[in-house]
C-alpha cells in the first residue's frame, strides 16, 4: 500500500509541476534567442563603424588595469624583499670579514715571541725560594 501511495504521489507531483517546468524552460529559451538577436545587431553596428565586435569592453579595460596594478605592487614588494635579503647578506659578510680580520690580527700578535725578564716557571722549578726573595727585594725598592 505504501508503494502505491509513493508512485501516486510522484504522478501527482509531476502532473502539477510539469507545466511550470516547461514554462520556465520556454521563457529561458525565448530570453536567450532575444539576447542573441540583440547582440548580433550590436556586433554588426560595431563592425560597420570600424571597430571590433570582440574588443574589450569598458569593464574589461578597468579589470585589466586593476590586475596590472596588483601585479606591479606584488613585484615591488618582492623587489624590496630581495633588497632586504641582499642587505642582510652583505651585513653578515661584513661582520664575518671583520671577525676574520680580528682573528688574524690576534693570531699575528700571538705569533710574536715575547721574553719575560724574570721567567717565573724556571725560577720556581730551580729554586722556589728565589721568587719570594725577588718579590721582597722589589717591594723594598719601591718604598
Amino acid at each position: 500500500m505504501f508503494g502505491f501511495l509513493k508512485v501516486f504521489g510522484r504522478g501527482v507531483l509531476y502532473t502539477v509541476l510539469l507545466p511550470f517546468i516547461v514554462l520556465i524552460w520556454v521563457l529561458f529559451t525565448v530570453y536567450n534567442i532575444f539576447l542573441f538577436i540583440v547582440m548580433f545587431f550590436i556586433s554588426v553596428i560595431k563592425w560597420l563603424k570600424g571597430g571590433s565586435p570582440f574588443a574589450d569592453t569598458k569593464e574589461d579595460v578597468q579589470a585589466k588595469k586593476l590586475l596590472l596594478e596588483r601585479q606591479n605592487q606584488a613585484a615591488t614588494t618582492e623587489q624590496t624583499e630581495q633588497n632586504k635579503d641582499a642587505l642582510i647578506a652583505a651585513l653578515a659578510s661584513a661582520v664575518i670579514q671583520s671577525t676574520n680580520q680580528q682573528n688574524q690580527s690576534t693570531e699575528q700578535a700571538q705569533n710574536v715571541q715575547t721574553y719575560d725578564a724574570y721567567p717565573a716557571q724556571e725560577i720556581e722549578s730551580s729554586e722556589p725560594n728565589q721568587i719570594e726573595h725577588f718579590e721582597n727585594n722589589e717591594g723594598e725598592e719601591n718604598q
